[in-house]
């Protein structure tokens, strides 16, 4: 039989980003702020806006791929009939 693995306690094996270590979350952190995505604005622009590091930083869950799903077909979608009245 073999060695029992010891599970270690999430502290040690994890490392806490700043923001969490230092307590700095607001609720902002947590929601879009849509018009700031669609239309830029004064100040940093939110991670959300990268999405690169948008998905580098957010677990993926069944539901948000179903919903970039949804999106992505409905975004083709629209483009192939914009595409179809302009050569019309």
């Amino acid at each position: 039989m073999g060695k029992k693995a010891d599970i270690q306690p999430w502290k040690k094996t994890c490392v806490l980003r700043p923001e969490i270590r230092e307590r700095k979350l607001t609720a902002s952190d947590f929601a879009i702020d849509l018009h700031k995505v669609i239309n830029g604005g004064p100040g940093k622009v939110p991670f959300y806006c990268d999405p690169g590091q948008f998905f580098a930083t957010t677990y993926t869950t069944q539901n948000l791929r179903q919903f970039c799903k949804v999106v992505l077909r409905r975004l083709a979608e629209e483009s192939r009939t914009h595409s179809q009245h302009s050569i019309i």
